[in-house]
Formats: structure tokens, C-alpha cells, sequence
């Protein structure tokens, strides 16, 4: 966490160490986040640069390698000592298998 850590951060952080948040799938979606100085610093580079090297260019700013967020906040909940029990999951698969049957849309079944 650098300086101006703030929203969305702030909230990612707050739902997974309050136990609130769980991974949906398989397939983890990555991010990519900016650490404030190296925003800074890729912007005074996009600055000095030789106007040739930028012009009709789209540069995208953030930090150097997207982050997994599923092992991300496996880490925050590793840190904080959380643990979900799979059980908990099993459960919601099944309301969600009932809701389906009912043509309720629940982000989790048993059926896949």
C-alpha cells in the first residue's frame, strides 16, 4: 500500500478480510494497479520523451505486471488469517441450483 491508497483498493481490501469475498471461477481475472510513483515516474518519462518516439501513440499507465486477483486476495486473506470453509461454498452452490430450477440468476451452481 503506497500513498494515496484509496478507493477501489480500500474497498477490495475491506471485503476480502472481511470475509466477504470468494472467487467465482476458475479462471482469475487480472488488473492492473498504479503505484503512485511509478505513475509519476512513467509520465516524466511520456514527458521527456523525444516528441517522435510518442506522437499518434497510446500508452497505457500502470504498474509493470497486471496482478492475478485471486491470488491477490488469497494473499490479503493468508495475511489476515482468513479461511472460508469449501462447505460454505457447497451450500451457496446448492441455493444456486434452486434459484436456477426457478429461473433465478445466482453466480453460483453445482451444475457448472
Amino acid at each position: 500500500m503506497g500513498p494515496h491508497f484509496a478507493e477501489p483498493y480500500k474497498r477490495f481490501f475491506s471485503i476480502v478480510m472481511n470475509g466477504k469475498y470468494f472467487h467465482m471461477g476458475s479462471r482469475a481475472c487480472k488488473n492492473t494497479y498504479g503505484y503512485i510513483e511509478n505513475i509519476v515516474y512513467q509520465i516524466d518519462q511520456l514527458v521527456l520523451a523525444p516528441t517522435e518516439e510518442i506522437h499518434k501513440k497510446v500508452f497505457y499507465l500502470g504498474d509493470y505486471e497486471p496482478y492475478d486477483i485471486s491470488a491477490w486476495a488469497d494473499k490479503i486473506a493468508e495475511l489476515c488469517h482468513l479461511k472460508i470453509p469449501f462447505v460454505i461454498f457447497q451450500i451457496a452452490a446448492i441455493f444456486g441450483d434452486i434459484f436456477k430450477k426457478k429461473g433465478i440468476r445466482f453466480p453460483m451452481t453445482s451444475l457448472g
